[in-house]
């Protein structure tokens, strides 16, 4: 399997380089890894040309390291890109053209959290 990253934007901060070239350093070891930096979403898509996509989105399915881990062995001697947008998240066309939309985290913001359920019943009085 060969991967790539396709991120809007460079790491301005220097613990943020930092961390990018340490975790890069890391997959090398498992797969050969491209790091492809663009100015604007639009660019992500031709970047990833010929690739799995998979986009990293907040909208995306939640998967359990076992179940990303199954996907990625299905892929097995693939290309694989991972797709990060900027502030502004990703065009929806990048969102369409996803073989896997994942998310990293659970929405902090859910409507069906218990806490947001019983803040909006003691406020409605």
């Amino acid at each position: 399997m060969r991967l790539r990253v396709v991120a809007v934007g460079r790491p301005r901060l220097a613990y943020a380089r930092l961390g990018v070239e340490e975790y890069a350093r890391r997959m090398r070891r498992y797969a050969p890894l491209d790091l492809v930096f663009v100015r604007k979403g639009e660019e992500l898509l031709p970047k990833a040309e010929g690739h799995r996509k998979v986009v990293l989105d907040e909208r995306g399915r939640l998967l359990t390291t076992e179940e990303l881990y199954r996907r990625l062995l299905a892929w097995e001697g693939e290309r694989v890109a991972f797709l990060v947008g900027g502030a502004e998240g990703h065009p929806e066309a990048v969102r369409e053209e996803a073989d896997l939309l994942l998310s990293l985290s659970p929405s902090p913001c859910s409507t069906s959290s218990p806490s947001s359920s019983s803040w909006s019943s003691s406020t409605a009085s």
